[in-house]
């Protein structure tokens, strides 16, 4: 591909009257919003180039998908390969197939034995992939990692849960998240492999809010479906309530000019969509859009400073993963 396909396409569907009140990362487009975002300057973590991934993972059956998708980006990126697991001694099981209370090296065994079965698996597609096993804490320590080894991605697992707290290995996931010196893809507990394409994504997905950190998205998106030869779509979404259900074509056309912007100004040739939507919950119309598109990759910019849960509006970046059927890119300020 040689070109960039621009097009603009304005939907509407508003049915929802609730009204959402708007946080922090809102970021209703304005004039002056639009101002303010176009002369943001991109961040360290915005280029989407893939030169070593991380696989973080904790030896569970989610894990295992984060495995397997990892291991593909690896194989069609040509990147560098390292697979990190932590065992942490001070949270051991309470009881396991070894006996009613392991030892910390009985567990540590196991752990090293299933990682060797992991990296066997992988190396049928990556040979040259790379074993880690460390002690500690595993946030610190993937983080620390990450930023020693100059990581360009980092991919995990989540297992979901009914509050944030409960979210992507215990609260490690959500922490790596918000720490990250590089994007992190998260495999929800809504995702199952797809295999109907060889290459690892054909549809991508990159919501804008025009924060700070979606000045750090959008180039990782485009790089990305550059590289994968994937279409490209740009969700603004809008609250409906906050409109009485009406369109607002002014904030529609500041979108489109954004996006002129934000597309001209890369030399990435990808194909692009740019779309704006109404509803009542921004992540569900996140999710409906990726489900009715078949989307295999959805991507978000986060506030990496403070709480992330509690900086993002309604949890909106934790609802899209663990609601999400596909994995889920997040790329801080």
């Amino acid at each position: 591909m040689n070109h960039k396909d621009f097009s603009i396409v304005m939907t509407s569907s508003v049915r929802e009257q609730n009204v959402m009140v708007a946080g922090d990362d809102s970021h209703i487009l304005t004039k002056g919003g639009l101002s303010t975002f176009l002369q943001m300057g991109a961040s360290s973590q915005s280029t989407g180039e893939l030169r070593h991934i991380l696989l973080a993972t904790d030896l569970t059956s989610i894990s295992a998908l984060a495995a397997q998708y990892a291991t593909r980006l690896a194989e069609h990126s040509g990147a560098r390969f390292s697979v990190l697991h932590v065992f942490n001694p001070l949270r051991l099981p309470s009881s396991d197939v070894i006996g009613a209370h392991p030892t910390p090296q009985e567990v540590r065994a196991r752990d090293a034995q299933r990682l060797d079965v992991l990296l066997d698996s992988i190396r049928a597609h990556v040979p040259n992939v790379e074993k880690h096993l460390l002690d500690g804490e595993p946030t610190p320590a993937v983080i620390d990692f990450a930023t020693r080894e100059v990581v360009d991605m980092i991919v995990t697992g989540t297992h979901g849960g009914k509050s944030f707290d409960r979210l992507l290995l215990g609260s490690t996931a959500e922490a790596i998240v918000r720490k990250s010196p590089c994007p992190v893809m998260t495999i929800g507990p809504n995702v199952s492999m797809s295999m109907e394409n060889d290459k690892p994504f054909s549809h991508i997905l990159c919501a804008m809010d025009f924060g700070e950190a979606a000045k750090s998205a959008a180039p990782a998106a485009m790089h990305l479906a550059s590289k994968f030869d994937a279409d490209l779509r740009f969700l603004h979404v809008l609250p409906s309530g906050l409109y009485n259900g009406q369109r607002q074509p002014m904030v529609e056309q500041l979108f489109h000019n954004a996006m002129q912007h934000v597309i001209s100004s890369s030399d990435v040739p990808v194909k692009v969509e740019c779309a704006v939507e109404y509803g009542a919950r921004i992540s569900d119309k996140i999710l409906e859009d990726s489900l009715t598109r078949r989307t295999d990759l959805v991507i978000l910019g986060v506030r990496r400073r403070g709480n992330l849960a509690s900086r993002l509006p309604a949890g909106i970046a934790f609802q899209v993963i663990e609601g999400a059927s596909c994995p889920v890119l997040t790329v801080s300020d």
